[in-house]
């Protein structure tokens, strides 16, 4: 399962610099709801990656409601 995580996290930094941005924002959700259940460090790090990708896209609000 972490090795889903991390790839998911890859592909979603690889997908944002394609300029799939929609594509990347759907898979880093997908990670953070697929997270839940993992271990804190992965959540956190799921989560400050899609918080990243929305900062990314001016949308620093939604950000804040990620990391809280």
């Amino acid at each position: 399962i972490h090795d889903d995580r991390v790839e998911f996290r890859i592909q979603d930094e690889g997908e944002g610099q394609a300029g799939d941005w929609e594509g990347a924002l759907e898979d880093a959700r997908r990670a953070v709801r697929d997270a839940a259940q993992a271990s804190g460090p992965l959540r956190g790090a799921c989560a400050r990656n899609l918080a990243a990708l929305l900062v990314e896209l001016g949308r620093p609000d939604e950000a804040l409601e990620v990391l809280e």
